[in-house]
């Protein structure tokens, strides 16, 4: 048996709805980020982790460890760097939404940027034609995902470029001679013996 309850104060509304059935109770839950118009109830089944879930602390300990600032990781979550630094410290714990966020966009920067994360950085103020870069995508309130995704799409030729010449300066030869001529210091020494 159902039972409906309203109670009006001044203009607001409050509708209570109270059930004998506890499978009505265990199968919703009420979402406070709901707006007046659309529906209060969202079905608990789709806020359950899923199997690879890892917590908001690894990922941005993950993108700190792998060269992304920690200036861009809090324009990825939408807070301030204190938070970040807090988040890595264990002092306060990050707000659902906020881990949301992060865990919804971690999976397509993880893919694009295979693990690179200073890569990231370096392309983040890059723009399209339009004016669209990551930076202006991420400093809404809500990230839009398939934004996200044409973004790095477009960028594709730039990661790989930069992870080429990144390749080059590594294998470049003569890398450890600092201040020697790298032609000279390699080539064969004749030795004469002086009278």
């Amino acid at each position: 048996m159902m039972k409906t309850n309203f109670v009006t104060r001044g203009l607001l509304v409050v509708a209570g709805v109270s059930s004998s059935c506890s499978a009505f109770a265990g199968s919703y839950q009420i979402s406070p980020g709901m707006s007046h118009t659309s529906p209060w109830q969202v079905a608990a089944a789709t806020s359950a982790p899923s199997e690879t879930h890892i917590s908001l602390k690894e990922m941005v300990t993950e993108f700190k460890a792998k060269g992304c600032p920690i200036t861009t990781i809090s324009e990825i979550a939408g807070v301030e760097r204190k938070t970040v630094y807090s988040w890595l410290d264990g002092s306060s714990t990050p707000h659902p939404d906020r881990e949301q966020r992060v865990a919804d966009v971690y999976p397509l920067l993880k893919d694009a940027f295979n693990d690179d994360f200073g890569t990231l950085n370096r392309v983040w103020r890059s723009k399209t034609r339009e004016g669209v870069s990551l930076e202006s995508i991420f400093s809404s309130a809500d990230v839009d995902l398939a934004a996200v995704s044409d973004q790095l799409k477009y960028l594709h030729s730039s990661i790989a470029n930069i992870r080429a010449a990144d390749e080059r300066r590594k294998t470049k030869p003569g890398k450890g001679m600092v201040g020697k001529n790298g032609y000279v210091a390699e080539s064969a020494i004749a030795d004469f013996d002086r009278v």
